[in-house]
């Protein structure tokens, strides 16, 4: 298992932070812990592929967990049918 924190900043982003996002790897597939990174940026940048994305999770609705969710759902939507 692999996990990198996409952004840490609290409440806010900050410069070089992004809002709270985590992925997780687990044999080769992708999990997503909260979604206040530009976590569509953050797939593409590092080339991750869309069907390997099984989750995603969120652990509560502050808008710095969940501002990307949206561009996310539409980013997944578009490359998964």
């Amino acid at each position: 298992m692999k996990i990198k924190f996409w952004g840490t900043a609290a409440g806010l982003a900050e410069k070089g932070r992004y809002c709270t996002s985590v992925l997780i790897e687990i044999c080769e597939n992708y999990y997503i812990l909260d979604f206040g990174a530009p976590v569509e940026y953050l797939i593409a940048n590092e080339g991750i592929d869309m069907s390997k994305i099984k989750a995603g999770f969120i652990t509560h609705m502050h808008p710095d967990h969940v501002d990307s969710l949206t561009s996310f759902s539409k980013l997944y939507a578009q490359f998964t049918n």
